[in-house]
């Protein structure tokens, strides 16, 4: 008996394409597992993988409960979660409807009814690595916002609001600067 085979795939944004994913799942599916493509399920999300509130993977997860396939191929760990606890809830789910996750990138197969502490060493570690990412990209976005808004202060509309003297010295305004100080700053400047 052939057996049913589901794909995830998932990126964090719109603009982002699946085509890369897509491509490793029906591959992985067709050589290694034997899969007819025709017959494989492909569940998909663009959301971020902090957290499991996605359509397609709640799809998917349902439709594991059901029985409704026998393998979830993942192009990438990340792709499943990038929380090491939503990780390995959505594993112990797997093997408890009895569906082997196949992930093609780290070259990871958690089978059920097999212990393999391993493959499920590596799989939490692996987990480990995808949620620290996740958090790296999360700081640095902060990080990114703040410098921008630092640096907004001191700018009007990307430029920098600045005015040249007489006397060549350049002049930059705090945004605490009044128009008032200002103008007694650019008198007293050309009065020298």
């Amino acid at each position: 008996m052939t057996e049913k085979i589901a794909g995830y795939a998932r990126v964090s944004t719109e603009e982002q394409s699946l085509d890369r994913q897509l491509s490793s799942i029906r591959d992985y599916a067709e050589r290694t597992l034997g899969g007819d493509l025709g017959d494989l399920e492909i569940y998909r999300d663009k959301s971020t993988g902090t957290d499991t509130e996605r359509s397609g993977y709640q799809d998917m997860m349902a439709d594991a409960e059901a029985g409704e396939f026998d393998a979830v191929v993942v192009h990438s760990i990340s792709r499943i979660s990038r929380s090491i606890s939503d990780l390995d809830a959505t594993a112990r789910r797997l093997e408890d409807a009895g569906v082997a996750l196949h992930i093609v990138s780290e070259g990871l197969q958690i089978q059920p009814d097999e212990s393999d502490p391993f493959q499920r060493a590596l799989f939490q570690l692996l987990g480990v690595f995808a949620e620290f990412e996740a958090e790296m990209a999360r700081a640095r976005t902060k990080e990114g916002i703040a410098a921008r808004q630092n640096s907004k202060a001191t700018t009007t509309a990307g430029r920098r609001w600045a005015s040249r003297t007489t006397t060549g010295r350049s002049y930059s305004p705090t945004a605490t600067t009044t128009s008032w100080q200002h103008s007694k700053w650019c008198r007293k400047t050309r009065l020298a």
